[in-house]
């Protein structure tokens, strides 16, 4: 067994035609160093023997040693990045484990001799500052079971290949002991692993392993295993370059036996699903996870649109799209590039969702790809549905109107398609459409039959250049000239207005709605989120403090310095528990509202933030708040 912080990972180029184990690894205290193993055993209920089965607590929170226990209350890198720095020796067969701290200093423990854990303790307690509740200290799960990220996921796999293409998005090599995996798997196509989720692989002649769900990723894996300093933020990275935040996968053992380095894997097995529909799920739903969808059909609209209808391998797990939400999608590309985008979804039938996608040739990366290379039975990875402009249920008895220009159409068809569903026979509906000319009109002919199922429908088609005049008779409601604000004249105060189309088309329709007497927060837009051309890197909080914070919800006053880090940091150290995920600004998952004061985020945000948003995870104060 190695030292893995003392050995950097090697990452040479493979072959894909053998997938092998490449490596196997174990971490014996949760958050620190881990140990390269050759051989081990993997049996049901269990993971590596003794990964994780140690932890230091952080003195935060209550740890049982019967039962599991989430991250937060662990000693771990999102807190204390040098934790990589401390080196680690752990005897099996001695049953005794060594922490050397790199300002000198060590806690030695036999777990055979509890009288050793005291020194060890005090030790520690000087490494590291004191929770709201005790000092830190080490704690061990009872049967040696492991503090995994999650209970039902005592194995993390990392595919090599992904790395390498990872490494290529940062123009940096990535260590891949940054993900902390068990077992690190070479000689597969990068983000295959992502295939598999929902069934089974077998390594070596006995092993089987169910792979349950892909690991979303946080700030611990910006952390250089060999410095401990934080060098890349990965999931900026990931968010920016891949359109989500996720890394290898978790699984569990269903057939037990031994793996050796070097075993040969096989996937594809035929197995039940490892994720059945109304499971608990512990980690993000099954919207936000990346998964390979199929091309089932492939349908020109236009001369520049077609619809790309894609196979959804977890719409049994997922819920079903709102009209108006969209997906992200990525395809291979020629360079480092990111090639993700986010388009919405025109349609919804079964498993299967519809992409209505425009090619914009040279002013285009990802959908002149798609239209070149995707054919049936391609596939490209897709996450989602998201997003919050969709069609609601609480307007029903209000004047809806429709707006859109070119491809905007699509999330309009797609209201549509639901308000006929619900036969929503008797609300007023008024639907815009701007486009060029005839031949750019994609999915018109599908709107227009859509509301004549319902008998309260107006539809409008304004055509900026119709190439023949006297062919605007042939195309249904059509008429020659540009949409204003004429069109919104006599519109009912009480409308809703959804509308979709390029950033100056849309900031004409709010204002023309407003002028028109609807109310600014009944006119909904859609922003997507796209590759961010946006700095990874940390800056340096602009003050020292001391600052006043209070949290509201919580009743709780506190003082910031510098000392203290982020927002989030600070109300950790206060005994609080903020939602949290990746700590890298990325995720939004901490996201909370100012109620007073002013805050720096010392991280770009990849996407829009309102004037209030704070996300507490990359946040400082400079002047006294209230969140």
């Amino acid at each position: 067994m190695i030292d893995a912080r003392t050995q950097p990972f090697d990452l040479p180029d493979v072959d894909h035609a053998m997938p092998t184990l490449a490596s196997l690894y174990r971490y014996p205290v949760k958050g620190f160093s881990g140990q390269t193993l050759t051989e081990v055993k993997l049996e049901p209920g269990r993971g590596i023997p003794m990964d994780r089965f140690l932890g230091i607590a952080n003195g935060h929170a209550v740890i049982p040693g019967e039962g599991w226990a989430p991250c937060q209350g662990f000693v771990r890198m999102t807190r204390n990045e040098g934790l990589p720095c401390y080196s680690l020796n752990f005897d099996p067969e001695r049953l005794r484990l060594t922490l050397n701290a790199p300002m000198g200093g060590c806690a030695s423990i036999s777990l055979s001799e509890p009288d050793t854990w005291e020194h060890a303790n005090q030790a520690i307690a000087s490494w590291f500052s004191p929770g709201a509740l005790d000092a830190p200290r080490f704690v061990r799960r009872n049967a040696d079971l492991g503090w995994w990220d999650f209970e039902d996921a005592p194995l993390s796999l990392i595919n090599l290949e992904t790395v390498r293409a990872l490494s290529r998005q940062a123009g940096a090599v990535l260590d891949p002991l940054r993900f902390r995996g068990n077992l690190y798997l070479d000689g597969l196509p990068a983000w295959e692993e992502f295939r598999w989720v929902g069934g089974r692989i077998r390594i070596g002649d006995a092993v089987e392993l169910e792979i349950l769900r892909p690991i979303e990723r946080c700030k611990a894996t910006s952390v250089n295993p060999m410095t401990g300093q934080s060098d890349i933020n990965v999931p900026a990275l990931l968010a920016g370059r891949e359109g989500h935040l996720f890394f290898g996968v978790y699984a569990r053992v269903t057939r037990a036996g031994f793996v050796r380095a070097g075993d040969p894997l096989r996937t594809g097995e035929p197995a039940s699903p490892a994720q059945e529909v109304g499971a608990p799920n512990p980690g993000p739903p099954p919207a936000q996870w990346p998964r390979h969808a199929q091309v089932v059909r492939r349908v020109q609209e236009s001369a520049d649109v077609d619809s790309f209808w894609l196979r959804d391998p977890l719409a049994h797990l997922r819920p079903a799209p709102l009209p108006g939400q969209h997906v992200r999608v990525s395809v291979p590309g020629p360079d480092a590039q990111p090639y993700w985008r986010s388009y919405t979804i025109s349609a919804a039938e079964g498993d299967q969702l519809r992409l209505s996608v425009k090619n914009e040739g040279s002013g285009g990366t990802v959908s002149p790809l798609m239209h070149a290379t995707l054919r049936e039975s391609s596939s490209l990875l897709m996450s989602g549905p998201f997003g919050s402009f969709h069609l609601g249920a609480a307007e029903r008895e209000r004047p809806l109107v429709l707006v859109s220009a070119g491809i905007g159409i699509t999330p309009i068809v797609a209201m549509l398609r639901a308000l006929a569903d619900r036969e929503d026979g008797g609300r007023p509906v008024t639907v815009l459409h701007a486009a060029r000319h005839e031949n750019s009109l994609a999915l018109w002919r599908e709107a227009s039959e859509l509301a004549m199922v319902l008998p309260a429908a107006r539809l409008r088609l304004f055509l900026s250049r119709p190439e023949d005049g006297g062919a605007l008779d042939m195309v249904p409601h059509a008429e020659a000239g540009r949409l204003s604000a004429n069109a919104f004249a006599g519109l009912p105060a009480q409308a809703e207005v959804y509308v979709c189309g390029p950033p100056r088309f849309v900031t004409d329709v709010r204002r023309w709605a407003e002028e028109a007497g609807v109310a600014p927060e009944a006119i909904h837009s859609e922003s997507f989120a796209s590759p961010a051309a946006v700095s990874a890197q940390r800056r340096k909080p602009p003050v020292n403090g001391p600052i006043s914070v209070r949290f509201e919800a919580d009743g709780i006053d506190a003082t910031w310095h510098l000392e203290d880090g982020t927002l989030l940091e600070l109300a950790e150290a206060c005994g609080l528990s903020l939602p949290a995920n990746c700590r890298a600004g990325v995720c939004g998952a901490c996201r909370q509202t100012l109620l007073a004061g002013e805050v720096v985020h010392l991280i770009e945000s990849p996407f829009p933030l309102g004037p209030r948003d704070v996300l507490t995870c990359c946040a400082v104060p400079v002047s006294a708040v209230t969140i």
